[in-house]
Parts: structure tokens; C-alpha cells; sequence
């Protein structure tokens, strides 16, 4: 059975989706969490002076998009064929979308106001949108799932990042109106794996 050693900070972002693939699949993993006094020296070891970076049996991965899709291949959560593969593809690219604009507001630090109009823009906006589009992959495909028949990387994704909103930004009434959506956030809580690992993962504000 492989190794697994996950390098990120101590924090969600974009780490979590590994760390619940990971999950899912019963898989053990070492969860490194650099931490912000440790990252100037430890920077210069990493290959684009950036994590995540995840080790499998010692060999070294970097970036994340990278991460998710192997792993999603390897524990069969990729869809079933060519076209299920490009729909994940299209839900996992679509979340880093929202992952940038989570980004800049996480790096307008002291920028108050900044802050302040980077969190209405994808509350009141950017979040609404994303919302409407998976709603519509969600319908489209008919079987309460983005992608497929079956659990995919998408659903994680899509888990992850509505997760992730209201400690990160604030809260989005826009969610309330999107029924289908609700229940696929039920649904992969409720995954025993998932349950476990959500239930004693640090708690981190983002």
C-alpha cells in the first residue's frame, strides 16, 4: 500500500481536497502542516517555492490540480469515460475560479475595505453564479450528482468549497434556493470516511 504524506499549511484551502480524497478512500496519510513561522526556511525547498505538496512513497507531486486528478484516478472517482473525466475536469477548474477569489481575499491582509469589497463581489455575485452553474450540471445530469452515476473528484470539489465559504468569506443565502445542491452536501458528510475525517480535522478558520 502506498505512502502518503500530505505538505500544506495549517489550513483548508488547497489542501482540504486532497485530504478528503485521501478520506475517502480509507487511506492513512501523513497531514504535515507548515506553519507561517516555518514556511520562509522551509520555501526554498519546495520546486515552485509553493504547497501543497504531496509524497507518495517519498516521491514528490506538486501542484494541486495535479494531486486531485491522480488520486481521483487511482481510487476510481474520475468518472467512467472520456466525457465523465472532462466534466470533473470542468467542476474541478471552475472551483479553483472560486479558490482564486477566496486567494485575494485572504491577500488583501490589511486592506480592510479591499477586504470588505472582494467579500460582497463573491458573495453577492461571483458565489451566486458559480451556484447557478452547478445546479445546472446537478439537474442536467439527474442522478444527484455533478458527474455521472456515482460519487466523483467533482462532487468533493463542489463539498469542499461550499465547506470552506462561510469560514472563509461569510455566509450566502444564495445556497438556500439550490435543493439538489443541499443534499449533495448531506450526502458526502454523511460518508462514514468522510464523517470521520471531518470530525477530527483541525479546526482553522480557513
Amino acid at each position: 500500500m502506498p505512502v502518503y504524506k500530505l505538505i500544506y499549511f495549517a489550513c483548508k484551502g488547497r489542501g482540504e481536497l486532497v485530504r478528503l480524497l485521501l478520506s475517502i478512500a480509507d487511506q492513512e496519510f501523513e497531514d504535515v502542516r507548515i506553519t507561517e513561522e516555518a514556511w520562509p526556511e522551509y520555501k526554498s525547498k519546495t520546486p515552485f517555492e509553493q504547497l501543497p505538496l504531496l509524497a507518495i512513497d517519498g516521491k514528490e507531486m506538486s501542484q494541486s490540480g495535479a494531486m486531485h486528478r491522480y488520486l481521483a484516478r487511482e481510487f476510481g472517482l474520475y468518472g467512467k469515460n472520456n466525457s465523465e473525466n472532462t466534466q470533473c475536469d470542468v467542476v474541478l477548474e471552475t472551483v479553483q475560479d472560486v479558490q482564486t477569489e477566496f486567494s485575494n481575499h485572504f491577500y488583501a491582509f490589511d486592506d480592510i475595505q479591499k477586504k470588505e469589497d472582494i467579500a460582497k463581489n463573491i458573495l453577492e455575485n461571483f458565489f451566486p453564479k458559480f451556484l447557478k452553474f452547478m445546479d445546472k450540471l446537478i439537474k442536467d445530469n439527474g442522478a444527484g450528482y455533478l458527474v455521472g452515476s456515482e460519487l466523483t473528484v467533482a462532487d468533493l470539489a463542489y463539498f469542499d468549497i461550499q465547506d470552506r465559504l462561510k469560514t472563509n468569506i461569510g455566509d450566502c443565502k444564495e445556497i438556500e434556493n439550490y435543493p439538489d445542491l443541499l443534499k449533495l452536501v448531506e450526502k458526502v458528510q454523511s460518508i462514514p470516511s468522510i464523517k470521520k475525517w471531518l470530525n477530527k480535522r483541525p479546526n482553522t478558520d480557513l
